[in-house]
C-alpha cells in the first residue's frame, strides 16, 4: 500500500521532538485525514523502515525473519491439519490476525474444565521478586497453567498452534487459561519484557524475548470483556473459539501493541493464552505478567 512519501520526514521530525508513538499517530490522522489504523501503520513504517519509499510492508514476511506468523491465503481459509479455520480480520503493521473457528465449542468447554481446578489469582511482574505481585487494580483475574501431560487436548491445541504459526510449541511458554469474573479486567499493557524488573530480567534469561501473543476465547461473557488494542482504537469482542494473534518484532512502544481487557460487565470471560519466545523454554514456574506501570 502506498502513502505520501513526505510523511516519512514528518513522522521522524515529530518523533525527534519528543512526541510519543500515540501522539504521532493522532497527529498524522488529524492533519492528513488518514484513519487511525492506517495512520498507525504509516508511523510504524516510517520509524522502523525509513527506506520504505512510501510503501507499507509486512516486516516478518518480507525479510524472511525467523518469527511466528500466520500465512493467510486468498480464500482466508486455514488448514490446521485436524480442523479448518477462517481468517476474518488481518492487519500488517502491527501484525494482527483474527481467526474464527480455531477451537470447537466442545474443545473450549473441556479446556475450561481442565484448567479450573488449577486456578489461582493472577500476578503482575515485580521489580524485586521473581514470583510477582498481586495487583488486582491492574490485573483482576485467575490463571492456570495447562501442561501437555495434563490432558490429550492440550497437546492437540499446542500442535494446532504450531501448525498455524510455524512456531514450535516448545519455543513458547506453557499454555495458560485466564478467567475474568464480573468486573475482572486487565489495564492496557505490553506483553514483551522491558528488562526493568527482577521478574522480567529473569524471564529474558530463560528463553529470550516474547515475540507474539495468541489469545483464544473459550467462554464469552454476556457483556463486556473486549480485547482493546489501545494504539489502534480497535476492540475485539470475545467470541468463543476465535483466536487473536498479534506480534511485536520491535519490543518497544513503537510496536503499537498496547492492549488490555475491558471489564466484564455480566458473566465470565475465559481465554487461553500462548506467548511465543525466541528460544526453547525451560519449565514455566511463574504466571507473573508485564504491566504498563510496574508494580
Amino acid at each position: 500500500m502506498e502513502y505520501q512519501q513526505r510523511l516519512n520526514g514528518k513522522v521522524r521530525a515529530l518523533h525527534a521532538s519528543g512526541k510519543n508513538y500515540t501522539q504521532i499517530v493522532i497527529a498524522i490522522a488529524v492533519t492528513y485525514g488518514y484513519s487511525l489504523p492506517i495512520a498507525h501503520r504509516i508511523v510504524d513504517a516510517a520509524l522502523c523502515r525509513p527506506e520504505n519509499d512510501g510503501l507499507l510492508r509486512h516486516r516478518a514476511a518480507e525479510e524472511g525473519a525467523d518469527f511466528p506468523d500466520i500465512a493467510v491465503g486468498a480464500d482466508n481459509a486455514l488448514d490446521l491439519g485436524d480442523t479448518r479455520a477462517t481468517v476474518v480480520f488481518e492487519q500488517l503493521a502491527p501484525r494482527i490476525v483474527l481467526v474464527d473457528g480455531f477451537m470447537s465449542p466442545e474443545e473450549c468447554e473441556l479446556m475450561c474444565e481442565i484448567a479450573e481446578p488449577r486456578m489461582r489469582t493472577a500476578r503482575v511482574m515485580s521489580k524485586t521478586t521473581l514470583s510477582g505481585n498481586l495487583l488486582t487494580s491492574v490485573r483482576d483475574a485467575n490463571t492456570a497453567f495447562v501442561h501437555e501431560e495434563s490432558h490429550p487436548l492440550v497437546g492437540t491445541i499446542e500442535r494446532r498452534i504450531a501448525t498455524m504459526t510455524g512456531w514450535a510449541g516448545a519455543r513458547g511458554e506453557t499454555l495458560q487459561v485466564q478467567r475474568y469474573r464480573q468486573d475482572g479486567k486487565y489495564v492496557p499493557h505490553y506483553d514483551f519484557f522491558s528488562n526493568k524488573s527482577v521478574s522480567e530480567t529473569h524471564a529474558l534469561s530463560v528463553a529470550g524475548q516474547r515475540l507474539a501473543t495468541l489469545i483464544v476465547y473459550l467462554r464469552s461473557p454476556r457483556s463486556g470483556g473486549a480485547t482493546y488494542m489501545a494504539n489502534l482504537g480497535i476492540k475485539i469482542a470475545p467470541r468463543r473459539g476465535a483466536a487473536l494473534f498479534f506480534s511485536y518484532p520491535d519490543a518497544s512502544e513503537r510496536s503499537g501493541t498496547l492492549h488490555g481487557g475491558d471489564p466484564v460487565r455480566e458473566g465470565e470471560k475465559w481465554i487461553l493464552t500462548k506467548w511465543f519466545r525466541q528460544r526453547h523454554r525451560a519449565l514455566t514456574t511463574s504466571d507473573a505478567h508485564p504491566v504498563a506501570e510496574e508494580a
